[in-house]
């Protein structure tokens, strides 16, 4: 007799999860997706997976991955009213690949515990790029045995998956990650303004920036988009600040002193309360306006 397949339930098919959804298929689990939008599902049920009416359907999986947008829609998914916990058993296993605040990740793990059910944090780094060709970076945190009984299925989506820790410990160090990519942004965004008043070309600059010590990955991706006066559609500035503040107030717990986090998180919020919606570049109108100059082609 063969074995039963691992009956795995899917949650978000938004930029990020409807790309890891799709790669997490194959023939040797049985899938199930589920979005409060139902237009993409056609796209699902043409690959063989299943498709869940109501939120309640995915509660009769064996494992429950999630990719939803922040804390409140997980803690929504999971434990609101209308939420899976009711529904959930004993020795199921929930997997969130949302990047959400520790605190709501240790309330939903300890709900979660309480009934028997294994959760793991798993926040993933690689923009949607990296979701659709399956080699985000995924950092775990929760059980050993979990992790190893997961791991298969995150390699259909990952390319660099770490077990990190206990609970929580996935979360941050996408945190910790996203500060040291956030400083990179800030201290460009400082910079370059300053090289354009001193008369450089912006242009030029950019390669010597991008082929030199200078350069970082925050460098070759967000300037070529401010020399183009493109501040929309990567991650924004309101959301980045709030990942900074979620690890300054641990140093601020713990005593630990962070002067360049302090300050990179003023900046942020400097340019969070102009443009909210827009993404980290527009970090650099703030240092332009000051200057009174402009970092284009």
């Amino acid at each position: 007799m063969s074995a039963k397949k691992p009956f795995i339930g899917f949650i978000g098919l938004g930029r990020m999860g409807g790309s890891m959804a799709k790669n997490l298929m194959c023939p040797e689990i049985d899938l199930m997706v589920y979005d409060i939008v139902h237009d993409r599902y056609p796209e699902y049920e043409g690959i063989g997976a299943s498709t869940a009416k109501n939120l309640v359907d995915i509660a009769a999986c064996d494992m429950i991955f999630l990719s939803l947008p922040a804390s409140k829609e997980v803690r929504e998914t999971l434990l609101g009213e209308k939420g899976l916990l009711p529904h959930l058993r004993e020795g199921q296993i929930v997997m969130d690949f949302s990047s959400t605040s520790l605190a709501s990740n240790q309330e939903v793990a300890e709900a979660l515990a309480a009934k028997g059910v294994g959760f793991m944090d798993a926040p993933v780094s690689g923009m949607p790029i990296g979701a659709l060709n399956g080699t985000l970076t995924i950092m775990v945190g929760g059980p050993e045995e979990l992790f190893k009984a997961v791991y298969p299925h995150l390699c259909r989506m990952g390319k660099t998956i770490l077990h990190m820790g206990p609970v929580g410990s996935g979360q941050m160090t996408k945190a910790l990650n996203n500060v040291l990519y956030n400083v990179s942004i800030a201290a460009l965004a400082e910079i370059f303004p300053l090289a354009v008043k001193l008369g450089i070309n912006a242009e030029r600059f950019e390669q010597v920036v991008s082929n030199s010590t200078g350069g970082s990955y925050a460098s070759r991706y967000f300037v070529p988009r401010v020399l183009e006066r493109n501040f929309e559609g990567a991650y924004p500035i309101s959301g980045a600040y709030k990942d900074l503040v979620n690890v300054e107030s641990i140093t601020i717990k713990e005593c630990i002193p962070v002067p360049v986090l302090s300050a990179t998180t003023a900046v942020y919020q400097m340019a969070a309360r102009r443009n909210p919606h827009l993404d980290k570049s527009s970090m650099f109108m703030i240092y332009e306006e000051l200057l009174g100059v402009t970092v284009k082609k």
